[in-house]
């Protein structure tokens, strides 16, 4: 609980906080002296019992010493902005309602800072484990982290009582941390080790890069979705507006969104509000009678330049509160290419050979694009359905898989893809941009087979890729 106390008189036992971090409040040994204030714990690295130790030693100050516990919220924030501070890349700490939709006030998780570290400081699998003699076990390997972390379930010999203490170093390994706690090092007599988690991760080379990388921000989307990755919470509050102008917008302007793979707007950008209300009965109100009023649950942005509208929706299901179904709203193309260019001016500012292109401009994005920048041939590829040969032959036909597609970081990345639902012999095109990205990430961002959806999955089956280009330009 944040702002809880109690006295800690030991050098050792059972830990403060429950093994979590907080902040150690000591009595100066004179008394014209104010005492001292030192964290412990989680990212400050050391524990209760060091700092406690380190202050009798140096300071003369270790009598009389009280222990102030960090809440959970508190100790996010601390993890988050220590892990800024030693790490690059890392963007500032969200806050307190930093979802605009939710009815309780959304408060930063754990899950949004891993979902945040996965692309940026990915686990090195090698490194990290599980031990019990962890000192010995971890003794041999030479790990080098930027971010390690272990998690040990411990109890003083004669009690029963675990605790569960957490450390965090930068750009340390492991056995560094293991080599920090009591139940490794001095007092190996006090503590019985029930076992070890212990984690180490290493930077993305792309966190290196001086420039606003995307660094597209997922979780494992479950067995039940269509969709292989889902949004982080942090994504989905990039694209999220204010209730309000969904709220403001004409009934007859929102449409139904269909199942996944029969995209909106004839693959182009919008607006998506998942409701609570029929919009059936408001589009037959004048025939039928009055309706309750629309109640937008959510309001998001989706499209080439945002995101794949069943991504958000996947997210909005996942994350907002309980609704009867969304429509869309759809951009008109003046709408779709502003957005477009307003988004390649911020991405493209840090590249020191953008020139930004004069008002009167009157060519698109697209051929102003190939004009100042190199499609590299190394980047960029073409997959789906090919001939193999000259002649237009259906047996000659083959299928070179989209998952494979060059993963270089681009000034620009562009994905355009044909696709075919099977059952309807719908054909669409869709297409997603990304700057400053990935191309295996822009690609990540649509839901079809060989991208984000699962292509065994009922809801998916349906969905077939006939071609994609992919096209990179400006190798970073």
């Amino acid at each position: 609980m944040s702002g809880s106390s109690h006295v800690l008189d030991a050098d050792a036992g059972p830990y403060p906080c429950g093994g979590g971090s907080g902040q150690l409040l000591c009595a100066a040994h004179q008394s014209n002296s104010v005492g001292t204030c030192h964290h412990f714990g989680g990212p400050w690295t050391y524990e209760a019992f060091a700092v406690k130790e380190a202050i009798g030693h140096y300071l003369q100050d270790s009598k009389g010493c009280v222990v102030r516990c960090a809440g959970e919220e508190e100790a996010l924030r601390n993890l988050w902005e220590e892990t800024r501070r030693n790490l690059l890349s890392i963007p500032p700490y969200p806050g307190r309602g930093f979802l605009k939709f939710t009815k309780r006030v959304s408060v930063p998780n754990l899950n949004d800072f891993e979902a945040m570290m996965r692309p940026r400081y990915p686990v090195e699998e090698n490194c990290s484990g599980s031990c019990v003699d962890c000192v010995e076990d971890t003794g041999t390997r030479k790990c080098s982290c930027n971010f390690a972390r272990v998690k040990c379930q411990v109890r003083t010999k004669g009690e029963q009582e675990e605790n569960n203490i957490e450390l965090v170093a930068y750009n340390e390994d492991p056995r560094f941390l293991f080599g920090k706690l009591s139940p490794f090092s001095k007092k190996k007599d006090v503590y019985q080790v029930v076992g070890c988690d212990y984690e180490c991760r290493k930077g993305s080379p792309d966190v290196a890069v001086p420039a606003n990388v995307r660094f597209l921000e997922t979780e494992p989307a479950g067995d039940g979705s269509p969709l292989k990755l889902r949004l982080s919470r942090r994504e989905l509050s990039r694209l999220q507006l204010p209730l309000a102008q969904c709220e403001g917008y004409d009934t007859d302007d929102w449409h139904p969104l269909e199942e996944i793979g029969r995209y909106p707007c004839w693959g182009g950008s919008g607006v998506m509000m998942c409701k609570k209300g029929s919009l059936r009965c408001h589009l037959g109100k004048k025939i039928f009678g009055g309706c309750n009023k629309l109640q937008p649950v959510s309001c998001h942005r989706f499209g080439p330049v945002w995101m794949d509208v069943f991504a958000v929706q996947d997210a909005v299901k996942r994350h907002a509160d309980k609704f009867d179904d969304c429509v869309v709203r759809c951009d008109g193309t003046r709408t779709m290419a502003n957005d477009l260019w307003e988004e390649a001016k911020d991405g493209l500012r840090t590249d020191p050979q953008y020139e930004r292109p004069p008002a009167n401009l009157r060519v698109g994005f697209e051929d102003w694009l190939r004009e100042h920048y190199f499609a590299d041939p190394s980047c960029s590829s073409s997959c789906g359905f090919q001939h193999n040969g000259p002649a237009v032959i259906p047996t000659l036909l083959y299928r070179h898989s989209c998952s494979n597609i060059p993963d270089c970081l681009c000034r620009v990345a562009h994905v355009k893809c044909q696709i075919v639902l099977s059952k309807s012999k719908h054909h669409q095109q869709v297409e997603s941009w990304g700057f400053n990205a990935r191309t295996q990430d822009v690609l990540k961002m649509l839901s079809l087979a060989d991208a984000n959806a699962k292509s065994e999955h009922p809801q998916t089956n349906d969905i077939h890729t006939k071609s994609c280009r992919s096209d990179c330009y400006g190798v970073m």
